[in-house]
């Protein structure tokens, strides 16, 4: 059995703003809009507007907890020295090996956002292991109640849903904000176009291609 090391966690929550993220995603919108051409304006302009808003409007993913998994592990825990039963001139930690259960939680959406702090957060952001579809976190077995363990697992999954729930707080408007975002960049890219496009054609020439 492989024996891995505890608390090799993320925190997650703690690496990108709300704000910033929301900023870089307008700034997408902006420069994906102003890199349309004419012939892409050929399809149904709300269509355009709802795809474009809605690939970057911000979203939190979704624990899937009724898919959740379980298996135990033996991890690698450091703990002090006990001074009095070792060398009374050495203090550190001792490594021990303990019985824990490594829990593995499906996610439905961009696990991206569990690097994201909502606007709303407190001072413990829980931990865990990001994956593409799925977190895996830690809890080591210290003692035979079945019921604390549990316990223990249903504490570490809900701090994790606290912070979706500050998320999708965070996000309440962004739709319409990005969609309005979406409509007015590709107005104005198509309207550019437009008038470049006849600009051309008011030289008197043959357009190529007529």
């Amino acid at each position: 059995m492989m024996i891995s090391r505890y608390n090799d966690e993320d925190y997650l929550f703690n690496e990108y703003d709300w704000h910033g993220v929301v900023r870089a995603n307008e700034e997408k919108i902006k420069e994906v809009a102003a890199q349309k051409s004419l012939k892409d304006f050929e399809q149904d302009f709300d269509v355009m507007v709802q795809e474009l808003a809605a690939e970057y409007t911000p979203e939190a993913p979704e624990l899937l907890t009724d898919d959740i998994t379980v298996e135990r592990k033996e991890v690698e825990v450091q703990r002090p020295r006990d001074r009095y039963n070792r060398d009374p001139f050495f203090s550190g930690n001792d490594t021990i090996t303990r019985n824990a259960v490594e829990v593995t939680v499906p996610v439905s959406g961009d696990t991206g956002f569990f690097r994201v702090r909502p606007t709303s957060y407190d001072s413990g952001p829980p931990r865990a292991r990001i994956a593409s579809d799925h977190l895996v976190f830690t809890v080591i077995i210290d003692s035979d109640d079945t019921d604390k363990i549990r316990s223990n697992i249903d504490e570490r999954v809900a701090s994790i849903e606290k912070y979706l729930n500050w998320q999708r707080k965070s996000a309440e408007g962004l739709p319409d904000q990005m969609r309005a975002l979406a409509r007015r960049e590709l107005e104005h890219r198509k309207q550019q176009l437009s008038s470049a496009d006849d600009l051309v054609k008011g030289l008197g020439f043959k357009m190529k291609g007529d």
